[in-house]
């Protein structure tokens, strides 16, 4: 796989950590699986990968909106249940 930033052939797999803000809570993600390009350290998550942060992100603002400044939030694969 190429980079799209730098055009490097080398994309390894890698973790990475994501932040986002909302309102004044800043939530830091961390230990993303990604592919990570070798030269200049950018990243690609795949469409599960992304969608999974993006629920984490929206969970840990409900939860911690009105009682932290900074949250932490390692990344992990949504538990399956028997039902699902």
């Amino acid at each position: 796989m190429q980079c799209q930033i730098c055009n490097t052939e080398e994309m390894v797999k890698g973790t990475v950590p994501v932040a986002a803000q909302r309102g004044k809570l800043t939530i830091l993600v961390y230990q993303i699986p990604a592919r990570v390009c070798s030269s200049c350290e950018s990243f690609i998550l795949d469409e599960a990968t992304e969608m999974r942060v993006a629920e984490i992100i929206e969970e840990t603002y409900r939860s911690s909106a009105r009682s932290a400044e900074v949250a932490l939030y390692r990344y992990a694969e949504k538990e399956k249940r028997e039902d699902d």
